[in-house]
């Protein structure tokens, strides 16, 4: 029987291995090709690889272009939570399915997204960087002047598997008034639906955004809704958090805030552009910066992990992967 062709365009010996450990057999069964021993893919390996293979597993954006002389590829895996690098209706024009992992980042991001809080909050990374560049020489309790988090009311913008994970966390340890929004109420006990989003950021002084990036999400969070912040009874602003997608958010806008003092910290994870970042967050001293590592747990990883074979042994084995793309149900 002829062996289903398979083409990883990317590569990591931890991502080899989590596949032989889960399913042993798994490079015995199909016929594949590993793309690019060095990581991701090039432009031109993808290109080539599409013109043979039924199923492409890798992280690059594919847009309708790519699809054009791709006579045999019936499945996409993205190794992510996100697809917005995919054209996904050129996809269903094409009948083409792309599965996803809805799963594997739900804990490691919302820890994420809690260390963040905590770090902006307490100003970590202001003490980290005094203490690493030699000039902590006597106690001083104003070098890192932070802020308390218990019982702060905290917005959710999206409210998702990762939010109502990290709205557990905090609503439970912290005890954490939350806000919520997101395109319908989900009824849920102890947290309150807030419709306007502007509404969202003038009652609270946390926000933290959840929300999954297209079309009518890029720059979500502009001007608008920082000028609706109102700063508390220390005259301080808020913390503002994104572990989701950079383009949710104008950087310009966010900037501002930060300069005129309505956000107070940021704790970001994603960026407009990454893997450049704007100037005037990376010279910002309130603003703790990571780069896009929220998913990256080693249990997270083998989560993901499962949910990628799931993906290739499902289309196998029923024409359709385990975690299709909403779009495409």
């Amino acid at each position: 029987m002829t062996k289903r062709t398979i083409s990883f365009g990317y590569f990591s010996q931890q991502f080899v291995q989590s596949i032989n450990d889960l399913c042993p057999t798994f490079y015995e069964e199909y016929d594949y090709e590993i793309l690019n021993k060095n990581g991701n893919c090039s432009e031109e390996q993808m290109i080539e690889a599409f013109k043979k293979c039924e199923v492409f597993v890798g992280i690059r954006p594919i847009t309708s272009a790519h699809l054009e002389n791709a006579p045999n590829l019936k499945l996409i895996v993205t190794i992510s939570v996100g697809y917005d690098h995919i054209d996904i209706e050129a996809c269903k024009k094409k009948g083409i399915y792309v599965g996803y992992s809805p799963l594997h980042a739900v804990e490691s991001t919302s820890d994420h997204a809690l260390s963040l809080i905590l770090a902006t909050a307490r100003q970590l990374y202001k003490g980290n960087k005094y203490i690493q560049d030699g000039r902590w020489t006597k106690i001083n309790y104003e070098i890192c002047l932070g802020r308390n988090l218990a019982k702060k009311t905290v917005g959710f913008i999206g409210f998702g598997k990762i939010g109502q994970c990290l709205a557990k966390k905090l609503y439970f340890g912290w005890g954490a008034k939350v806000l919520y929004h997101c395109t319908a109420d989900k009824n849920i006990e102890n947290y309150e639906f807030v419709g306007d989003v502007n509404d969202l950021f003038a009652r609270c002084q946390i926000i933290t955004v959840h929300l999954p990036y297209n079309k009518k999400t890029h720059h979500y969070i502009n001007k608008e809704q920082f000028n609706k912040i109102q700063l508390d009874n220390f005259g301080k602003g808020i913390i503002f958090v994104n572990t989701s997608r950079g383009p949710i958010v104008d950087e310009n806008a966010l900037v501002e805030a930060l300069n005129v003092g309505k956000v107070w910290g940021a704790g970001l994870d994603v960026f407009e552009n990454e893997p450049k970042i704007h100037t005037g967050l990376v010279e910002n001293e309130n603003c703790f910066l990571t780069p896009h590592i929220g998913g990256s747990t080693i249990e997270g990883r083998y989560i993901l992990m499962e949910s990628i074979l799931s993906n290739i042994k499902g289309y196998f084995k029923s024409g359709r992967p385990k975690y299709l793309v909403e779009e495409l149900n």
